[in-house]
């Protein structure tokens, strides 16, 4: 017995031995991927290059209708003059671009006085500080210098604040700005004025060649000198007479100043490099309102020096149509010339007396640059 329970286990102990040599293990193969590296191309950012214009223009101021006669001498100081203009921009980097305007104006008339000429300088440097934040809002400093050609002297700086991209697309341009500016007579004396306050202005482009721009203008002035408001008196006349009819001196002031313009251009002919076309221009420029009475009717006849400010609003309201031709001579030069004439109510500007509308006929030619 024994010796069969010694047979028996042997027996199951090399039956488990050769049924484990029969198992034979599944071999794992790994599925191998191959990745393709795509060659990364390098795309160098463009290289900035200044860019602008420059356009030089003259234009002739004929005689007002009326001028000089019994009626009055309608748009005195403007009539038959000329106008010599270069105006230009350039894009110096990416975030700062430089403005310049030049006017020269010339008499051509023979009668003594009845012209201003002189030079008047309009500098402005704008900087571009982009986005605010992460809003759509953007920033621009614009730093001018005017100088008149009576001599006197204007700086000015005004933060630029971009809202266009919440407005409708109708609007091109939307924008508020804060300023502060100081403005000096040549005599570099207490005849200077500061002045702050907040500009609002928008563009619009409208159907069938129109559009519109409005802006507004609210302004505080501080005068070094004391003003005269009001009153009736004879111009040249003291501060004590000015007083005596009825002036108030002040020395401060705030006004709103708004302007309205609508434009429009249709084509008249147009061929090869020659386009003929018809514009219209025409608005309030501006509509004044004073906080003290400064807007008076100058007298007629015998009376011319005659002033009485008997107003605080004011305004002047103009239309000039005009036919223009452009030639482009090259990708980068057109030549250009326009007639036409402008209607305004050159003199009587305070409201209760807005009157005596008088056409101007007015010229101009010139060449246009770009780089």
């Amino acid at each position: 017995m024994k010796k069969l329970s010694i047979l028996l286990g042997s027996l199951l102990i090399v039956g488990t031995v050769a049924q484990a040599k029969e198992v034979v293990a599944t071999p794992v193969v790994e599925e191998i991927q191959e990745v393709v590296v795509q060659p990364v191309e390098l795309v160098e950012a463009p290289e900035f290059k200044p860019s602008g214009y420059v356009d030089l223009q003259y234009k002739y101021y004929g005689k007002t209708e009326n001028a000089g006669n019994s009626k009055g001498d309608w748009n005195a100081g403007s009539n038959k003059t000329s106008r010599l203009q270069l105006l230009g921009s350039i894009k110096m980097t990416e975030n700062q671009t430089f403005q310049y305007r030049v006017r020269s104006y010339k008499s051509l008339n023979s009668q003594t006085g009845e012209s201003s000429p002189g030079t008047q300088t309009r500098l402005r440097y704008y900087y571009n500080h982009n986005n605010l934040g992460d809003t759509n809002v953007t920033l621009a400093s614009r730093l001018q210098y005017f100088s008149f050609s009576d001599d006197s002297q204007l700086v000015e700086y005004k933060a630029l604040f971009n809202f266009t991209k919440y407005m409708p697309e109708i609007f091109s341009s939307v924008e508020v700005s804060p300023k502060y500016g100081y403005e000096w007579s040549k005599g570099n004396d207490s005849d200077y004025e500061n002045y702050v306050g907040v500009d609002i202005t928008t563009f619009m482009e409208l159907p069938y060649g129109f559009s519109f721009e409005f802006n507004t203008y609210l302004t505080q002035r501080f005068f070094g000198q004391e003003q005269s408001f009001g009153g009736k008196y004879i111009t040249g006349a003291t501060a004590a007479e000015q007083k005596a009819g009825g002036a108030k001196f002040e020395d401060k002031n705030f006004t709103v100043d708004v302007e309205a313009y609508i434009y429009n251009t249709q084509n008249l002919y147009k061929v090869g490099n020659l386009v003929v076309d018809f514009n219209f221009e025409g608005g309030y420029d501006p509509a004044t309102y004073s906080q003290h009475k400064k807007f008076y009717t100058p007298g007629l006849g015998n009376e011319t020096a005659l002033v009485n400010k008997s107003d605080r609003f004011g305004y002047s309201l103009y239309m000039l149509p005009n036919i223009s031709a452009d030639y482009k001579v090259t990708e980068n030069l057109k030549v250009y010339a326009a007639i036409g004439a402008e209607y305004r109510n050159w003199d009587y500007t305070a409201s209760k007396s807005a009157s005596t509308w008088r056409w101007q006929p007015q010229a101009w030619a010139g060449m246009k640059a770009t780089f």
